[in-house]
C-alpha cells in the first residue's frame, strides 16, 4: 500500500515543479526580448489556463479509462511536450508560440495530475489513516516546487535544461504506472469487475486480512449504488443535481476558491520578483525561493502526520489565521526604510505564510476533494473543484 501511494503521489512532483520552474525559466527565457514582462506573464498564465481546460476532461478520462491509463496517458504526453517545449527558438516570432503552445499542453497534463492522483491515493487507501496517505501527494508537490527553485538557481540562465530537467522523472512515472501500479479497486467494481478488484485489494492488504475484507464490503456497496444508479437511467448530471451532491459539489467548489484567494500560486510564480521589489539583489531572491521550498516541504511533513490526529477544520483555522498574520508582515515590511532589514523581512514573512499554507489550505483541499463524492459522480466531481482551483 505504501508502495503504491508514494508511486501515485510521485507523479505530481511534476505539478510542483512546473509551477516553480516557470518563475525563473520563462524570465530566463524572456529577459532579452522585446514585451518580456507581458510574455512571461502571459506563459505563466498559460500553465494555469491549460489545467483549468483539462480538469473537466479528466472526470470523464478516470470514469471512462480509470486512473491508472488516465495516467499513463498524461505521462506520455508530458514527455513529448517537454520536448517541444525545449526546442523553442529563443526571441523568435516563431518561438513564443511554439513555448506558448507548450506551457498550455503541460498545463494540460498537470491538470489531469492534480485532479486524478488524489482520488487514485484515496481509493488505494484504508480510512484510517487516509488523511496522512493523501496528504503524501501534497508533499511530493511540495518536493518538485523545492526542485524547480533549485533548478532555477542552479541552471540559472539555461532555460532548456530547466524545461527538460523534469523529463526522466515522467519516464519513471510511466515505467511505475504501466509495470506496477493496479487499477483502483472501487473504479473495477463500479465496472462490475468484482473479481479484479478482490485481487488488487489482497495484492494490496494481504489474503484475508480484515482490512481487505472491510474494502471489499465497501466497494459492493458501491457497485449496488451504482446498479441503482444505472437501473434508474439517470445520467451523470441528473444525479450532480441532487441536492446533498451539489451541497458536496458546493463545499468542493468553496475549497477550491479560498486555495487560490489566498495567493499561494502569485508567490509561487513570481517569489523572485517579490524579494527583488523588496530590495533583495537577483542572486539573493533566488537563493531566498530555494527557503520557501524547504519550508513548505517541511510543514507539509508536519501536516501529514497531524492531518489524522488533529482533525482538518482546526488546521484550516490555525493556518487561515497564520497566513493573515504573515500576508500582513509582508506588506509591513515595505514600510521599512532600510533596504537590507526589508529584504529580510519579507523573505521571513514569505516563509512562514507558506508554512501555514502547507498545513491547512494546501493539503487538505485535495483531500477534501477525495472524500466528499460517491463514486458514481467521484472523477466528474472532483475535475470541478480541482477546474475551479486552476
Amino acid at each position: 500500500m505504501y508502495l503504491y501511494v508514494c508511486i501515485a503521489a510521485f507523479a505530481n512532483l511534476l505539478f510542483g515543479y512546473e509551477n516553480s520552474v516557470v518563475a525563473s525559466g520563462v524570465n530566463d527565457y524572456f529577459s532579452s526580448c522585446p514585451g518580456s514582462d507581458t510574455s512571461a506573464s502571459f506563459l505563466k498564465g498559460a500553465l494555469a489556463l491549460g489545467a483549468t481546460v483539462a480538469c473537466p476532461l479528466a472526470g470523464f478520462l478516470q470514469d471512462g479509462l480509470g486512473r491508472r491509463i488516465t495516467l499513463i496517458i498524461c505521462c506520455i504526453v508530458y514527455i513529448g511536450v517537454c520536448i517541444v517545449t525545449s526546442t523553442s527558438p529563443a526571441c523568435s516570432a516563431a518561438g513564443f508560440p511554439q513555448m506558448a503552445t507548450g506551457r498550455f499542453l503541460t498545463g494540460m497534463v498537470i491538470g489531469v495530475f492534480s485532479s486524478t492522483v488524489p482520488m487514485y491515493i484515496a481509493e488505494l487507501s484504508p480510512p484510517s489513516i487516509r488523511g496522512a496517505l493523501v496528504t503524501v501527494n501534497q508533499v511530493c508537490i511540495c518536493v518538485g516546487i523545492l526542485l524547480g527553485y533549485i533548478s532555477s538557481t542552479v541552471l540559472k540562465g539555461n532555460w532548456v535544461a530547466q524545461f527538460l530537467a523534469a523529463t526522466p522523472l515522467s519516464v519513471l512515472s510511466l515505467l511505475a504506472f504501466v509495470f506496477v501500479m493496479p487499477y483502483s479497486p472501487r473504479w473495477l467494481m463500479s465496472k462490475g469487475r468484482q473479481e479484479e478488484a478482490l485481487r488488487v485489494l489482497e495484492g494490496i492488504y494481504g489474503k484475508d486480512s480484515p482490512i481487505a475484507n472491510g474494502e471489499m464490503e465497501s466497494c459492493r456497496e458501491v457497485c449496488r449504488l451504482n446498479e441503482e444508479f444505472t437501473a434508474g437511467g439517470k445520467s451523470r448530471l441528473s444525479l450532480l443535481l441532487e441536492p446533498h451532491i451539489l451541497w458536496s459539489v458546493g463545499i468542493g467548489v468553496m475549497g477550491a476558491l479560498m486555495q487560490q484567494w489566498v495567493g499561494v500560486n502569485a508567490v509561487n510564480a513570481y517569489a523572485p520578483n517579490i524579494f527583488m521589489s523588496a530590495g533583495r539583489t537577483s542572486d539573493e531572491a533566488h537563493v531566498d525561493t530555494i527557503y520557501i521550498g524547504v519550508a513548505k516541504l517541511v510543514f507539509v511533513v508536519v501536516a501529514l502526520y497531524l492531518m489524522d490526529k488533529a482533525g482538518r477544520k482546526p488546521l484550516l483555522l490555525i493556518g487561515c489565521v497564520g497566513m493573515v498574520a504573515s500576508s500582513t508582515l509582508l506588506a509591513a515590511s515595505y514600510s521599512i526604510a532600510d533596504s537590507s532589514t526589508k529584504g529580510r523581512v519579507a523573505v521571513a514573512s514569505l516563509v512562514l505564510y507558506m508554512a501555514f499554507f502547507e498545513i491547512s489550505l494546501g493539503p487538505i483541499l485535495w483531500l477534501l476533494l477525495s472524500e466528499l463524492y460517491p463514486v458514481q459522480v467521484k472523477g466528474v466531481a472532483m475535475s470541478i473543484g480541482a477546474c475551479v482551483c486552476w
